[in-house]
């Protein structure tokens, strides 16, 4: 349950950096 509960916020911070890196690259 810790794991996947690790994976998810890994997850989540993974997708704002991207979305972040995409305005900030656009």
């Amino acid at each position: 349950m810790k794991k996947k509960r690790y994976t998810e916020e890994q997850i989540i911070g993974a997708i704002k950096q991207h979305e972040s890196g995409v305005k900030v690259d656009d």
